[in-house]
């Protein structure tokens, strides 16, 4: 059983970790270095000396929490080390920025790195913490754990991370860390920082924009998120918008050997030439200061790609740098104030939110009842999709393991079968896509072609005397609604035992299968053949069919680079 359960959470875990925009150490990265560049920019400004004594010690301890902790010496970092060392969960004591900004892939619900059990041992959020010492106990450890059981259910429950949600979680956390940071708490506003940071990151993967991912089976969306990260988008920078960015630009050029810029495939440091000989090399920063200085369409990319398009990963950080300063101007800028009887913290008259709107329409018109290419973008840049960039996908391949019940009494038996889902040809043939995939689960009934797929494979059926193999083609229709797949299925098997029977036959039935998520259970009734081991021969009848299906795009790493 021990063997059973590490090789499902084996299999889990490479269906799982990458089902994201861009890798655990991509997030982390870019949120590590981002900070510290906000934490240097923001400190050589007029805005910066605005903080007044006890406001400037709540910035020194977030910065030595967030940032590092290297001076053992510091009574905080041996705070952080006495607690953690009696707990029983694997615990690394520095929580940097890019842990946190690493750590929402794995959790279904972010903010709960801010909550209490309550009454009724549910968590809530119960007010902002000022320092690490005091976020949740239970969340905090899941930041340096790679595989988790919640990582496992926020893979499924991640609605939040694509299209219009994405948006608006990005907007509404940020929004949230200017207001906790106008509350004169730096430290739990840039946490909540970070956390938008990671939906920001995501907005710049193309997957997240172009999946339609509520009520979509975890399968086909991952399919069609990985096609579109790997063949990328064009993002056309926003020339208003352009001002402050350079200037956070320059600051990156003068102190370009002071940060670590740019990582290799695998998440380890790459160098790069701070040299103004450099110029001529296409991969360095000043030639990436040109590119952007002069407004280019980048080609965005997601998956495990920043460490071969630097161009997006710088641009990436000056976008996040800017929301960090957000936050930090924000907290500048708070002030104390008489309202009647009542003192009111903060001031929200002087708050700088570059991130109050983005633009949404959305992937389908329901005006017109077709599918449209979406218009999506921020206050520094807009997407420019291709017309049928939307909907394209690759394939998936279905695993099964099930078993089966006569209902005649006769012996049971197993099956596996092997079925291939050709998605990237129904995605290649708009008319098929717009049907098929394209519609959105609110005008799509019981009965019409819509959310309707096929599958093809191969099958092998067993009991201790009787072996089959054959072909099988299964027409599935889709119910998000009710997170249900219904299936008809035609097979033709060879049956053979020792001797006695060696013959082809066909077969038909019906399949239920509940749950989006990858792997699903399922219960069916056909109408086959059963075996009469006293008497050898096969005899028609219905068996009912139970298993588990398990259901991997064709993009996953561990047979697609």
């Amino acid at each position: 059983m021990r063997i059973y359960k590490n090789y499902i959470s084996f299999l889990l875990f490479f269906i799982s970790s990458n089902c994201n925009a861009f890798e655990w150490h991509e997030h982390r990265n870019l949120g590590n270095v981002a900070i510290s560049i906000a934490f240097d920019y923001f400190e050589s400004t007029e805005d910066f000396k605005d903080i007044d004594y006890f406001m400037l010690e709540k910035w020194k301890q977030a910065k030595s929490e967030l940032l590092f902790c290297q001076d053992k010496s510091l009574s905080i970092c041996e705070v952080k080390k006495d607690l953690f060392s009696k707990s029983k969960r694997p615990y690394k004591p520095d929580i940097r920025y890019g842990d946190v900004v690493k750590g929402v892939d794995d959790m279904r619900y972010p903010k709960l790195i801010f909550s209490r059990f309550n009454e009724v041992k549910h968590y809530e959020v119960k007010g902002y913490p000022l320092t690490e010492a005091k976020l949740n106990r239970i969340i905090v450890p899941l930041f340096f754990k790679q595989t988790s059981q919640d990582m496992y259910k926020a893979s499924s429950n991640n609605f939040q991370h694509f299209q219009g949600e994405l948006f608006e979680t990005m907007k509404s956390l940020h929004m949230e860390a200017i207001d906790v940071a106008e509350s004169k708490n730096i430290f739990s506003a840039l946490v909540m920082q970070a956390l938008s940071d990671h939906f920001l990151h995501d907005i710049f993967a193309p997957g997240h924009v172009t999946t339609n991912r509520e009520n979509s089976h975890d399968g086909v969306a991952l399919a069609m998120h990985d096609w579109s990260n790997d063949y990328g988008a064009d993002f056309k920078i926003e020339d208003k918008s352009w001002g402050d960015l350079e200037k956070i630009l320059n600051h990156m050029i003068v102190n370009c050997e002071k940060y670590q810029l740019f990582y290799d495939k695998s998440g380890d440091p790459k160098e790069v030439n701070c040299n103004d000989d450099a110029i001529n090399n296409d991969d360095q920063l000043f030639v990436m200061h040109q590119l952007l200085k002069n407004h280019e369409t980048l080609r965005m990319y997601g998956d495990n790609s920043l460490y071969k398009n630097h161009t997006q990963t710088i641009f990436m950080l000056l976008v996040e740098v800017r929301a960090i300063l957000d936050v930090m101007k924000s907290y500048s800028k708070a002030r104390d104030s008489k309202k009647g009887n009542k003192t009111v913290i903060g001031d929200l008259d002087k708050t700088v939110n570059n991130f109050y709107s983005y633009t949404w329409s959305g992937t389908y018109d329901y005006n017109l009842r077709e599918p449209i290419v979406p218009v999506a973008g921020i206050e520094f840049g807009n997407y420019d999709f291709e017309e049928d960039q939307v909907g394209k996908s690759y394939d998936i391949l279905i695993y099964t393991v099930a078993g089966q019940a006569p209902v005649n009494g006769r012996s049971s038996s197993g099956e596996f079968s092997l079925e291939y889902v050709p998605l990237s040809f129904i995605g290649e043939n708009k008319t098929l896509k717009n049907m098929i995939m394209q519609q959105p689960s609110e005008v799509c009934d019981v009965f019409s072609l819509c959310n309707f797929g096929m599958a093809i494979g191969a099958v092998a059926y067993r009991n201790d005397t009787l072996r089959g193999e054959g072909v099988q083609l299964r027409f599935i229709k889709v119910q998000p609604k009710i997170s249900t797949l219904f299936s008809f299925y035609i097979r033709r098997l060879n049956y053979h035992d020792d001797g006695s029977v060696d013959d082809w036959r066909s077969s038909y039935g019906i399949r239920l299968d509940t749950g989006f998520s990858m792997y699903s259970a399922f219960i069916g009734l056909e109408e086959g053949y059963t075996y009469d081991e006293y008497n050898p021969k096969l005899d028609r009848g219905a068996t009912v069919t139970f298993g588990i299906g398990i259901g991997i795009p064709l993009s996953r790493h561990f047979w697609h680079d």
